[in-house]
């Protein structure tokens, strides 16, 4: 009887334990970097008949998103003011170009307004949520064509005979961020420095 309940009592700690796992929010810092819009209300987005591939972007130092609706590019602020998996999107805007199949942008645009919250729907996919839960937008990340630490070194640009040192630092989202210095081949001490704040060559 009491290896019974032991092994009851084991089980339900594991139940517990994946149960948390899997109902754990995302952090609307890890929303950082571009997503495809892979559905809308649940419906597949075709972006082969599309003018663009549709897809958001978010910006969560300045609380900005960017993208394509599948013809327009937009760009909006968003609020996370309750907290992990709870966003908002406010003042989005879009360019006003006319293509031949205006309905995804249409869907796209009226989903965002809806949207009340955020969670994962997989590896490197999430899915934005309406009042009652149900999945308004599926993004899947788009990842980077170059890894940037595949780029870290000394890199020598022509015809100009410059020197392009890359110093890999923190990472950013999907992304991470780059330091550079440009040297002259005829000088040794970098002559375009550049980093977080602009600075001007030295003379």
């Amino acid at each position: 009887m009491k290896k019974f309940i032991s092994y009851a009592a084991a089980g339900a700690a594991m139940m517990m334990a994946v149960s948390c796992a899997t109902t754990k929010k995302m952090d609307v810092s890890e929303l950082s970097g571009r997503w495809e819009i892979t559905a809308v209300n649940g419906k597949p987005v075709a972006s082969s008949a599309l003018e663009s591939q549709p897809f958001l972007g978010f910006d969560v130092t300045e609380g900005k998103i960017f993208g394509n609706a599948g013809c327009n590019r937009i760009t909006g602020g968003f609020s996370s003011a309750g907290g992990a998996g709870h966003i908002t999107f406010d003042k989005v805007a879009s360019t006003r170009m006319m293509c031949p199949d205006m309905t995804v942008e249409q869907n796209v645009l009226q989903a965002l307004d809806k949207v009340v919250g955020y969670k994962s729907a997989g590896a490197g996919e999430v899915a934005l949520t309406g009042e009652n839960g149900s999945t308004l937008i599926s993004l899947k990340v788009i990842k980077p064509e170059i890894d940037a630490a595949g780029i870290e070194g000394r890199w020598l640009i022509r015809p100009r005979r410059l020197h392009i040192q890359l110093h890999l630092m923190r990472p950013i989202g999907h992304s991470h961020a780059l330091r550079a210095a440009i040297h002259s081949e005829a000088h040794s001490r970098p002559t375009i420095p550049i980093s977080d704040s602009t600075s001007r060559p030295r003379r």
